[in-house]
């Protein structure tokens, strides 16, 4: 399902909570650090991956860089980590349907890669894609319990959708789970909204 205009005021009229829950969330624990990066066991391709970082990181001409990560991620046997970073870049560039290749690479060879699912869901949700984007944060809740933001952005998706009733059930799950009480009174105010407008609905047609 492709977002409406009308769609779009919804999801604006959450940003500020939304923006409080995005920056609490854990970092990807499977990502890279941009300019560290560390294997307990050293190959040959994450020697090449560092060099790369450093190249990207350097101030020097960071398409040398890029070119040696694409290198590793489309090679006969391609590397995640490389895939991986190559999307993240490829967000940070504003390059987001590329950003969406390559994370759908990173789960074509790990179906159960969490962090690349967690991304192209807030991906999916940020280009539209609400039906993909619920999809996928109910993978990540169901697999890791520390992406109980999944149930927040879910429930804004159904309330972009239409899907009420979905929507208050959502933002019901993770009321108890949120990170202070500041984001807590945010979604009761969804959730009165939402009951709000359950009961007008119940009265129109009863």
């Amino acid at each position: 399902m492709r977002i409406t205009s009308g769609q779009i005021i919804l999801l604006i009229t959450a940003v500020i909570v939304t923006a409080v829950i995005v920056f609490s969330d854990r970092s990807p624990s499977s990502a890279p650090d941009a300019t560290e990066f560390v294997e307990q066991t050293v190959t040959k391709e994450d020697v090449q991956i560092e060099k790369a970082l450093e190249i990207i990181n350097g101030g020097g001409a960071p398409m040398e860089g890029i070119l040696i990560l694409k290198e590793l991620a489309d090679a006969e046997e391609p590397n995640i980590n490389a895939a991986f970073l190559l999307a993240q870049f490829s967000v940070t560039s504003g390059q987001l349907d590329k950003a969406v290749e390559r994370y759908t690479q990173v789960l074509e060879l790990d179906p159960d890669h969490i962090d690349a699912t967690w991304e192209l869901a807030m991906l999916n949700m940020k280009m539209g894609d609400l039906e993909a984007a619920v999809s996928r944060f109910e993978d990540c809740v169901d697999k890791d319990e520390t992406l109980s933001n999944g149930y927040f952005f879910m429930a804004q998706c159904y309330d972009a959708m239409g899907r009420k009733g979905e929507a208050l059930e959502a933002f019901k799950t993770y009321l108890p789970l949120a990170p202070d009480s500041v984001v807590a009174e945010s979604v009761e105010a969804f959730i009165n909204r939402l009951e709000v407008e359950a009961t007008r609905a119940d009265d129109v047609n009863p």
